[in-house]
């Protein structure tokens, strides 16, 4: 999950201060999550949908290529809550609704070697390389703020669908519409706490909200689905990969 993927949008109770190096902060955040064998925490999404925040819990652990990530939301008109897991072994995933008892997989040995790297990159958060950032440093504002007392570094992406090319994880449709981010990450341990995402509102259409972020070891015994004998079994592989194919077929030119 790299992209993904920890801010407040508050500031009239922020007090500013003089701006710092943008390739000197990307470098400590590339430095503080690089190559990090574990990462777990738990999230809290806010989305605007319909008219309504919709909130989903989230809890997540990466371990190698391994990656597994649980979540619960209710969609407008909904009675039940939908609860939801998510299971990247390196070479397949698996999701699994439990409202449906239905199981939605993906085997990511069968896809194209460019289609099956994007999704690999979705789920290891190690990929992003200090070149990468330095490439996209135009685009971004780091200040120094104080909230509540405490220190954090806030970085600011004004024109955020301008990087779609150099930032993979900005091609997801959770993101297509917005065109600004802010990011807040707590100034001692560069940890983030909270991410909103803009489109043409004051009012973000979108936040991450980290409750907890730890690199500490993980038990390969996490990375399991419980999933039910009588589940119901849809293999997504073969759809994926006609789909790409039939929309490469119509971006070639025809001679």
């Amino acid at each position: 999950m790299k992209k993904i993927f920890i801010l407040l949008f508050v500031f009239f109770c922020l007090i500013s201060f003089a701006e710092i190096s943008k390739e000197e902060f990307l470098k400590k955040v590339v430095e503080n999550y690089k190559d990090v064998p574990y990462l777990s925490g738990e999230i809290e999404m806010k989305m605007d949908m319909m008219g309504k925040v919709i909130t989903m819990p989230m809890k997540f652990w990466k371990k190698d290529k391994k990656f597994k990530m649980e979540m619960t939301y209710q969609q407008p008109g909904m009675e039940q809550e939908m609860e939801i897991s998510m299971l990247f072994d390196g070479k397949k995933m698996l999701q699994y609704q439990k409202l449906t008892n239905t199981v939605i997989k993906f085997d990511l040995t069968k896809f194209p070697d460019d289609l099956r790297n994007e999704w690999e990159k979705k789920y290891d958060f190690g990929k992003t390389s200090i070149p990468d950032l330095e490439k996209i440093s135009s685009n971004l504002k780091v200040s120094e703020k104080i909230k509540n007392g405490k220190n954090y570094y806030v970085l600011t992406v004004e024109n955020l669908q301008s990087l779609k090319e150099d930032v993979p994880a900005l091609k997801g449709k959770n993101v297509q519409f917005f065109n600004k981010v802010i990011a807040w990450f707590h100034k001692d341990n560069l940890v983030p706490e909270k991410i909103s995402f803009y489109a043409d509102t004051e009012r973000p259409g979108m936040e991450i909200i980290f409750k907890s972020l730890s690199k500490a070891p993980i038990k390969d015994s996490v990375f399991k689905l419980d999933i039910p004998e009588d589940a119901k079994i849809m293999d997504m592989t073969d759809m994926m990969v006609n789909m790409i194919k039939k929309m490469k077929e119509q971006q070639t030119p025809q001679k």
